[in-house]
């Protein structure tokens, strides 16, 4: 049984006004987190009545739903109202700084034409003036961004950094990626799929320093007919996953409820997309049929990837494990072996996949 609640808030969940709103707003923040916790504390006291176990709750979102879901893991709030999370592309390490949270808050209120303090009064402002105000009012300018952020009561630190958070220390998680996940975001751009040599570097400098030439050769040599464009994807993409793998490190110390970790490498057809963001998403379903625009024309490899991955999803709902006998065995997350469940044509165990770019971005700044 699948209940979905609505997540997408912007400032009308997220707008942290616990500094600058006036008195009344003092302690108040996150409110688009407490609404999550609001639905799981229904689900606890309802869903027997609709066929669901209460002490079986798994949580589940993607890209920005994996990010409430993170928060949600550092939530004394939510104690207790869940048993297993899995975080799709989303794993969000740290919240909002306070400090930041209230310039934009002020930002905002100076937007509207008011001031500190008068957080009753931005209640009375019309829906549409408000949301015109957080993309940048009518001069065009630069959006205002909302987040969950660490006000020290609703969320007291940040969900995975320095250290994974206790609070959720004996909840079995599920964290991974897809493997190419910025090419559904660049796919309009009139430079997709094209980049030099000159390009590759240069990208690859911004993201690793001097480590750059030396790993493009690493991947090259994996990837031989690769272009320059598809190594950008794969490197930029190995480092963009290091979130989760960080995720899945920090909960591995603190020796409790099991992590496992995952990348979505199993490639569309549509559109020279590869992995994008998202596609795991028909699969862990069982909807492939229904979004064939996403994935492409239906065949057997498909519906055994389906069954595998929609079945870890079910049996770590179940269980608290994601392991079936439709999938290789999926060993627990740990630093020693790293295992990552790949879910691919063929699924399979890969340790450390992601070794070059993981040793290059965990080496202490400045340390050759």
């Amino acid at each position: 049984m699948t209940v979905s609640v609505n997540h997408r808030l912007n400032v009308l969940g997220y707008l942290y006004l616990g500094d600058v709103g006036g008195t009344e707003f003092q302690g108040t923040a996150n409110v688009g987190q407490l609404d999550l916790v609001a639905a799981l504390r229904w689900v606890q006291d309802n869903i027997e009545n609709f066929g669901g176990d209460p002490g079986r709750v798994m949580i589940f979102g993607q890209s920005g739903g994996g990010g409430k879901v993170s928060n949600l893991l550092a939530m004394p709030a939510a104690q207790g109202l869940f048993h297993r999370a899995i975080i799709q592309s989303g794993a969000a390490l740290r919240s909002g700084a306070r400090d930041v949270a209230s310039r934009t808050a002020e930002q905002l209120l100076k937007e509207l034409g008011l001031t500190a303090g008068q957080g009753r009064e931005l209640q009375n402002v019309p829906l549409e003036k408000l949301m015109a105000a957080t993309s940048g009012g009518a001069g065009g300018g630069r959006g205002l961004a909302f987040s969950p952020v660490v006000d020290g009561r609703t969320i007291p630190a940040h969900p995975f950094d320095p250290v994974a958070s206790s609070i959720s220390e004996n909840i079995p998680v599920i964290v991974g990626y897809t493997r190419t996940e910025r090419t559904v975001y660049q796919i309009d751009e009139p430079s997709y799929g094209v980049l030099d040599e000159m390009g590759l570097l240069g990208g690859v400098r911004s993201l690793l320093g001097a480590d750059a030439e030396r790993i493009i050769d690493i991947y090259r040599k994996r990837s031989p007919k690769a272009t320059p464009f598809e190594l950008m994807t794969n490197i930029s993409s190995d480092a963009g996953g290091m979130n989760s793998v960080r995720l899945a490190e920090r909960r591995s110390a603190l020796k409790k409820a099991p992590t496992y970790l995952y990348v979505f490498a199993w490639e569309t057809p549509v559109m020279g997309l590869r992995a994008p963001h998202t596609i795991e998403i028909p699969f862990v379903f069982n909807h492939i049929d229904t979004c064939q625009s996403m994935v492409g024309p239906v065949g057997p490899e498909m519906r055994k990837l389906e069954a595998s991955s929609a079945g870890a999803w079910a049996a770590f709902a179940r269980s608290g494990s994601p392991n079936h006998k439709l999938l290789p065995a999926w060993p627990a997350y740990t630093p020693v072996k790293r295992s990552t469940m790949i879910f691919d044509s063929v699924c399979h165990v890969d340790n450390d996949p992601i070794v070059d770019v993981r040793q290059v971005l965990d080496r202490p700044r400045g340390q050759a």
